[in-house]
């Protein structure tokens, strides 16, 4: 699940709210919230791109790394399933893939 992510006059302060809001969230909360949008998947919507860019900001704070990625600074990509264990992310999905 990707979405071409073209940054816009205004994202700057959007992403900021976002990040703020995502910030309060517990480690299990941001996950959970996380995981709605895999089960959702990446609409189209800009304002769900925004919000996932925030969340993967906030991943990286936590936890030292992201299940979104921003790749080549425009692909704004899912990586699938995670679990938080122990302030740990663990990626499943990746895990089959060996």
């Amino acid at each position: 699940m990707e979405y071409l992510f073209i940054p816009q006059v205004g994202d700057d302060d959007i992403i900021s709210h976002h990040i703020q809001t995502v910030s309060a969230l517990s480690h299990e909360d941001l996950v959970v919230r996380y995981i709605k949008n895999i089960e959702l998947g990446i609409i189209g919507s800009r304002a769900q791109a925004l919000m996932l860019y925030a969340m993967g900001k906030v991943f990286l704070k936590s936890f030292g790394e992201s299940p979104v990625y921003l790749k080549d600074r425009v692909l704004l990509g899912l990586r699938g399933r995670v679990i938080a264990i122990n302030e740990k992310l663990i990626f499943p999905d990746e895990m089959c893939k060996n």
